[in-house]
């Protein structure tokens, strides 16, 4: 799909299978760091699989959208959307539909370790690069498990950090 009004192109076809296909392998990997959700681990994986499965055209229209938002408010002007984009828009997509989900039980932890596995891979992401900010993965790691992430950060807050570093990592570095 692709969504072009005037300057802004948004067109995430190819990443945006890619990117799903991480998220729902790594989901239960990413439950890990919370031990209240040990017991529960395998409902949890399958409420979360169900999501991403029942809401996949949504999740996709909203990844479109949610990019297409960010290049026309900061006007970035015609761009292929790139990996960060995808993964951190995709990311918020999930989030956003797994709360939305009326008959989800525990969608807020569920949401929690989604937002922790999505601060993962944004932060792998980066050490690939060859920047190691821990002391940033922590801190967001922190703030998505105990509070509202995106109330504290807006939309766009952690996408601009590690999209920033990562412009920074390839000035410096070469791209990956």
């Amino acid at each position: 799909m692709v969504r072009d009004s005037g300057s802004v192109v948004v067109d995430v076809d190819d990443d945006f299978k890619n990117v799903i296909r991480i998220y729902a392998t790594a989901f239960i990997v990413a439950h890990r760091s919370f031990p209240a959700a040990e017991s529960a681990a395998e409902a949890f994986d399958e409420s979360y699989q169900q999501v991403l499965y029942d809401c996949e055209q949504l999740i996709y229209d909203d990844t479109v959208e949610y990019i297409y938002q960010y290049l026309h408010t900061f006007e970035v002007g015609s761009e292929q959307s790139d990996w960060w984009k995808v993964v951190y828009f995709c990311g918020k997509a999930i989030y956003d539909n797994i709360l939305a989900t009326e008959r989800l039980d525990s969608k807020i932890e569920i949401g929690r370790i989604h937002l922790t596995m999505m601060i993962g891979m944004l932060h792998l992401r980066l050490s690939q690069l060859g920047l190691d900010k821990t002391l940033l993965k922590e801190q967001l790691l922190r703030i998505a498990r105990v509070d509202d992430l995106f109330g504290r950060l807006g939309d766009t807050g952690v996408y601009l950090c590690y999209k920033t570093l990562a412009k920074t990592a390839e000035e410096i570095y070469g791209p990956l």
